[in-house]
């Protein structure tokens, strides 16, 4: 039986919370496609952003996607963390009537790579850019926990992330 030794455990092993939209997975099955957690695929990248498209219905602007959020992006065996910076319709329209395109701009930070214990560490910078048609995701608790993760100290709490209140902010 494996115990739980850190908020980090937790939430990678726990339950998915639809609520919060965090459909977390075992580390060993990271690579399954969950379509809740697609935001959308890479169209642009440069060596400090990169442009996803996206799909929005009518009623999502407010699930979907939020300046300041982070997101990741699929590559190679690693996850590309980036910051929403900018929101726009592809066509610099929006109707409600059907579905738009959206092109959402993003800071490429870091990435969150796993430590020899299997856990998921984040490191700033980037090794290597992923391909156009990379896929952006929904970031992880666990991913969102490491980046805000003391590497070995404890911290004193002062409050939960806005982007997922079961994440303390120390």
């Amino acid at each position: 039986m494996h115990q739980i030794h850190s908020p980090v455990d937790a939430l990678v092993e726990g339950d998915a919370d639809p609520a919060l939209g965090d459909n977390i997975v075992p580390l060993d099955n990271r690579r399954d496609a969950q379509p809740g957690r697609i935001l959308g695929h890479l169209v642009e990248l440069n060596g400090l952003h990169a442009v996803i498209s996206s799909r929005m219905g009518t009623g999502q602007s407010g699930t979907h996607w939020s300046v300041g959020h982070l997101i990741t992006i699929v590559h190679a065996d690693v996850r590309i963390v980036g910051v929403v910076c900018t929101l726009a319709a592809a066509d610099r329209r929006w109707t409600d009537a059907e579905t738009n395109v959206v092109h959402v701009r993003v800071e490429l930070t870091g990435e969150i790579i796993e430590n020899s214990r299997g856990k998921p560490q984040f490191r700033r910078g980037l090794q290597s850019y992923p391909g156009l048609g990379a896929i952006a995701h929904r970031i992880r608790a666990a991913d969102l926990a490491a980046i805000y993760a003391f590497r070995e100290n404890d911290g004193v709490e002062i409050g939960h992330l806005s982007q997922n209140e079961k994440i303390p902010a120390t």
